[in-house]
């Protein structure tokens, strides 16, 4: 076995790293979720540029800001650590750059499934509160083979951190479509700051979660929940896909069975 190992390494140099993702991917359909490289807003922007499906405005103003030299000794600096990191490797022969292979370097399994999914999702999802905000809201990029069915989510989450030079520490997570579901519910289900009965208007107006499905990079079509809170628990309202199409009737919702319903809409059920 371990020849035989051996040999398909050396015809596919990335043959393990297929396996690892592969590996990830079912440990994250067991235990839920599997924890994944945190890394700053300037290794997001190094690593996937002007690329990414879903960049902030403020980071995009700050990338395209810099000048040439900066981003030059930036860039450097990023790919330095990221390899001590050991989330970068030289790849054998030398190769030219290419979004696989920043500077020439070889991307690991954890590190590849982040700038895929930022740069190449078969979903994204965004949750909103009613006033649009979606500052601390969950924030989910589908992982998969393009223009498929997402096999599990990758969850970002940008910490109060910031690292002097390099920006503010984004949290990444491999979540299985159910525990992704469950963390969304939770947040739309969630209080505000307050009790019900110091914020009660803060507190009922209602949150959503839309999620978008792509193909070739491109927005196919929207799904959308949103969940009001009522005095005696929550409705949920499911928007069908289309911009023609017409709300579902409100439905009264518990928590498992949100999360159930969030849970096929990221594998893009239709309803």
């Amino acid at each position: 076995m371990p020849d035989a190992v051996a040999a398909a390494r050396a015809l596919d140099p990335r043959a393990a790293d297929v396996a690892e993702a592969e590996r990830l991917l079912a440990r994250a359909q067991a235990s839920g979720v599997v924890r994944l490289p945190a890394l700053t807003t300037a290794e997001l922007w190094v690593l996937c540029g002007l690329g990414q499906v879903l960049a902030a405005e403020a980071e995009a103003r700050w990338w395209a800001g810099l000048p040439e030299p900066d981003r030059k000794q930036l860039t450097g600096a990023v790919l330095e650590f990221l390899t001590r990191r050991g989330l970068l490797r030289p790849g054998g022969q030398p190769q030219p750059a290419a979004a696989d292979r920043p500077g020439g370097l070889l991307v690991s399994v954890a590190l590849g499934m982040i700038v895929a999914a930022r740069r190449f999702p078969t979903a994204v999802v965004i949750a909103t509160e009613a006033d649009g905000s979606a500052a601390g809201a969950p924030r989910m990029y589908g992982a998969g083979d393009a223009g498929g069915i997402p096999q599990a989510m990758i969850g970002e989450h940008v910490s109060g951190k910031v690292i002097k030079h390099f920006g503010p520490l984004h949290h990444f997570s491999l979540l299985s479509p159910a525990r992704a579901g469950h963390v969304l519910a939770l947040w739309a289900t969630r209080a505000g700051d307050g009790s019900q009965q110091e914020r009660p208007a803060a507190d009922r107006r209602p949150r959503s979660v839309d999620v978008y499905t792509y193909r070739a990079g491109r927005v196919t079509g929207r799904d959308r929940v949103t969940v009001s809170r009522v005095s005696d628990g929550h409705v949920m309202t499911r928007q069908r896909p289309g911009a023609d199409a017409a709300p579902r009737p409100p439905v009264r919702c518990e928590l498992a069975g949100l999360a159930s319903q969030l849970a096929r809409m990221l594998v893009l059920d239709q309803p």
